[in-house]
């Protein structure tokens, strides 16, 4: 069951994911 908490863990979970997919980015050029 999704509660306002694990929606919320969720966005911080793919908004995290999306910020070290940058850095990474940023390393390799």
């Amino acid at each position: 069951m999704l509660t306002a908490q694990g929606g919320m863990n969720l966005k911080g979970a793919v908004l995290t994911g999306a910020n070290l997919t940058q850095k990474i980015y940023v390393a390799q050029t």
